[in-house]
């Protein structure tokens, strides 16, 4: 990988990672457009994820707090989303992430190199489009008190399947919350919550 390529990747990541648009997908087939695919190695990989994880942290350093505060029964922020649920939503987070684990770790078994042709990334990126479509103008009014179990299995599920490149890891999450009847504003916020064991463990 030159340094060109190294950049270019870097900025794609930058911009999509939090889009609904599945980030692993266009850098494949940015890679591709480059005329060849290869996998990152090892260093690159870790600043990549080392700098999504920061960007999390830094955003939904109020969240974080907390939940950390709430969680170990001190006083915590007023006007979170989570406040009073704290332990509920750290335990949710923990239960979603485990089929992702499973699911993710299965399905990178199978190997790269049937899942990063180009086609085959056209056709998780339509799939993409119709889980957004799917989630478009429903009207979600569950909050985190109404979130179950169940709900957080859901979406851990779909995160894991979202391995796959060009299916979107944000776009699915949240559009599944939004179909499990979530309030738009936690199924974003549980989505990225649950992105970053799923990031550092990728």
């Amino acid at each position: 990988m030159g340094y060109i390529e190294a950049v270019v990747l870097a900025v794609i990541q930058g911009l999509t990672e939090f889009l609904p648009v599945s980030s692993s997908g266009h850098l494949v087939l940015v890679q591709h457009w480059f005329g060849h695919f290869s996998e990152t190695n090892l260093l690159y990989d870790i600043m990549l994820h080392l700098a999504t994880v920061t960007a999390i942290l830094v955003y939904f350093r109020h969240d974080l707090l907390t939940l950390g505060l709430g969680y170990v029964g001190w006083s915590t922020t007023q006007g979170s989303l989570f406040q009073g649920y704290e332990r509920r939503t750290i335990h949710y987070v923990l239960l979603a992430s485990i089929p992702t684990a499973i699911i993710g770790l299965g399905i990178r078994s199978i190997g790269l190199e049937t899942l990063v042709q180009p086609s085959v990334v056209a056709v998780m990126l339509l799939i993409t489009g119709v889980i957004l479509w799917l989630g478009r103008g429903k009207n979600s009014v569950r909050g985190i008190q109404d979130m179950s179990i169940r709900d957080a299995l859901v979406i851990g599920i779909v995160q894991g399947v979202a391995v796959l490149p060009g299916i979107s890891r944000s776009g699915s999450t949240i559009s599944s919350g939004v179909l499990l009847g979530l309030d738009r504003e936690l199924s974003a916020r549980f989505s990225l919550l649950i992105s970053m064991p799923a990031i550092v463990g990728a």
